[in-house]
């Protein structure tokens, strides 16, 4: 088994390496992680992947932006300007440690969430959002929702395969699955979607995070969105995990969790530039060009899985 493990291990390596938009950082080193998911079979793998920028394009909208664009009350616009001009040269600082910058990020997501529930915003407001914005009106860039090519259908074949799925979000896990929803992903068991949790009226309207300081639930932002926030259980059998993310961070999602066998990351690197790729190569295993779409990793999977 060991021989056809390197052997499958190998001849996806050479199948990753003859697309000129990906880049492996050690070729040797993905080789051995690769047998081990060969080895490990479908049973024990399971696939964690970012939402924002990974399985939507580089420039689509954020979860929190569809929101906002439910809104039209200058004020709320005026003090979420104000908010970002604060805190987002903050978390943009390589300079500032993390132990400095963790409580301010904290800051600034619980002001948006309270300036957000306190203006009446409604489920279907934030449907309409999505359908309207993801139109051929509105590019990305531009106010734009799209989604990266082949990503759902990397989604809907995972269910019939039966892997177990994570999509994780810094972001709000509500407007997650309606973009999910209007892309028409197959709601199955073993997919989870990971996020901020919103509170709704039973008339629907916005009234309350669950992470909110009263709520005494976690809030997840870009420095704790790892394995510890996925559902009870959800690491059992599990052995080997295949990570998908466009931020260095995102490298991190299978930390905190068990020892895992293999973690082998995927870093789509949007705005490509070479210093930038020289980054990503020392957080990822495999670099991709951001323009690139989700086929090739159906493929990799495909060969792992393969009886």
């Amino acid at each position: 088994m060991s021989n056809a493990s390197r052997a499958r291990a190998l001849s996806i390596v050479n199948t990753l390496l003859s697309n000129s938009n990906i880049k492996l950082s050690n070729e040797s080193l993905l080789v051995e992680k690769l047998k081990r998911f060969v080895e490990g079979g479908r049973s024990q793998i399971a696939v964690v992947t970012d939402f924002g920028r990974t399985f939507t394009t580089g420039a689509s909208l954020s979860t929190h932006a569809i929101v906002q664009k439910c809104i039209s009350c200058p004020t709320f616009h005026e003090e979420s300007k104000e908010n970002y001009d604060s805190f987002y040269p903050i978390k943009r600082d390589p300079s500032i440690p993390l132990s400095t910058k963790i409580p301010l990020m904290r800051e600034w997501y619980n002001k948006t969430h309270t300036l957000m529930a306190s203006v009446g915003i409604t489920r279907t407001m934030v449907k309409d959002v999505i359908a309207q914005r993801s139109g051929e009106d509105f590019d990305p860039g531009r106010g734009g929702l799209r989604i990266r090519e082949g990503a759902v259908e990397f989604l809907n074949w995972l269910g019939v395969v039966k892997l177990k799925t994570l999509v994780f979000s810094a972001g709000l896990r509500d407007v997650v699955e309606d973009v999910l929803e209007h892309f028409h992903v197959v709601p199955c068991p073993s997919l989870s979607v990971v996020g901020n949790v919103m509170v709704w009226s039973d008339e629907g309207v916005l009234v309350d995070f669950e992470d909110s300081e009263e709520s005494g639930h976690g809030l997840i932002h870009m420095y704790n969105k790892n394995v510890t926030r996925a559902p009870e259980g959800w690491q059992e059998d599990v052995e080997n995990v295949l990570v998908l993310g466009d931020s260095t961070g995102d490298a991190t999602m299978a930390d905190g969790g068990k020892d895992f066998r293999a973690v082998l990351k995927v870093g789509f690197c949007n705005d490509l530039t070479e210093e930038k790729a020289t980054r990503y190569e020392e957080h990822f295993d495999i670099v991709v060009d951001g323009r690139e779409g989700f086929g090739f990793v159906k493929e990799m999977i495909s060969s792992i899985v393969r009886e």
